[in-house]
């Protein structure tokens, strides 16, 4: 899923159809356009990171060496948020986290972590696939527009909806949850 879809898509429920069609078609903008493409383009990477630290992570994992146990975070692919795992020979072991590294009493091990998205340009591609639609990423970027230009009540409406698409998805995505005391 590209960026550029998306900033179209809002675009779109912005009432703006002509610059979304001269954004899906590659064309030139006006200065007034290109700075309305450009404020979505940042409110876009905002939603994609905020999506990545509340229950939609990006995971990888990976494998690495290292002769003193010591695992430097710089020298992973991508930056760590959260150490989900790490195991050793397929085994889950205990590992001591320090600010720059961890450490594994062995100098071989499988990680398993998530990390934040790249930022990304109109051309780049979503972090994420068709499991989140393009609604809920235009409702975040939209509510993100609004604050940013001082509409509050369009903002918390924008808001609003985008919290209710994070909330059935993931209901689609992670089965039924229970509401933190109201079971009892």
């Amino acid at each position: 899923m590209k960026v550029r879809y998306i900033i179209a898509d809002a675009l779109k429920i912005l009432g703006r159809s002509a610059l979304a069609s001269s954004l899906e078609e590659c064309k030139d903008f006006t200065d007034e356009e290109q700075e309305t493409v450009q404020t979505l383009l940042f409110c876009y990477n905002a939603v994609e990171d905020e999506l990545s630290r509340n229950g939609f992570e990006l995971v990888t994992e990976e494998q690495l060496s290292s002769v003193s146990g010591m695992f430097y975070f710089n020298k992973f692919s991508a930056p760590v948020l959260k150490i989900l795992n790490v195991k050793v020979g397929g085994a889950e072991v205990a590992y001591t986290l320090f600010p720059l590294y961890i450490r594994v009493n062995s100098p071989f091990l499988t990680v398993t972590y998530s990390y934040p998205p790249e930022k990304k340009e109109l051309d780049g591609k979503s972090s994420y696939g068709e499991e989140i639609g393009v609604r809920v990423f235009s409702y975040g970027v939209l509510a993100e527009y609004f604050l940013i230009n001082g509409e509050t009540s369009a903002s918390q409406m924008w808001e609003e909806r985008y919290r209710a698409e994070i909330s059935r998805l993931k209901l689609k995505l992670h089965g039924t949850c229970v509401a933190a005391r109201r079971w009892v």
